[in-house]
């Protein structure tokens, strides 16, 4: 990630509220969060049981095990001011969110594809 990329997601995420991104040191996604990422605005946000602090794992194997009627989501997610990497599940209509720590104010990612997501299961799930 280059600095021009990282303000470009920085300014794109910012533009939905809060006043700053806790951005880990690589991003190895920016691009595609700047250009598949967009506000997740859903009415229904279910807590599901996982690990404290650990979204990355607890949505790969919520995904994993329910791979039939959930998706992947990985981007950000703010609480009051600022905006976190964070990764969680949605439902296949895109109307709910599956949250496995606990609840934020407003979500901003980009659903991974089959093939991102087999990825991302075997990168995190343990």
């Amino acid at each position: 990630m280059n600095q021009q990329q990282a303000k470009n997601l920085n300014s794109k995420v910012l533009a939905y509220g809060g006043r700053e991104m806790k951005s880990p040191e690589v991003e190895n996604q920016v691009v595609d969060l700047i250009e598949r990422g967009y506000l997740r605005t859903h009415d229904k946000v279910t807590l599901m049981q996982g690990a404290p602090h650990q979204c990355h794992m607890n949505s790969a194997k919520l995904w994993f095990s329910n791979r039939d009627w959930t998706v992947v989501v990985t981007g950000y997610a703010r609480v009051k001011d600022t905006w976190f990497q964070h990764t969680w599940c949605e439902s296949l209509e895109g109307d709910e969110i599956f949250e496995t720590t606990v609840e934020f104010d407003a979500y901003f990612g980009m659903e991974l594809t089959l093939e991102e997501a087999d990825e991302f299961y075997f990168n995190n799930a343990w």
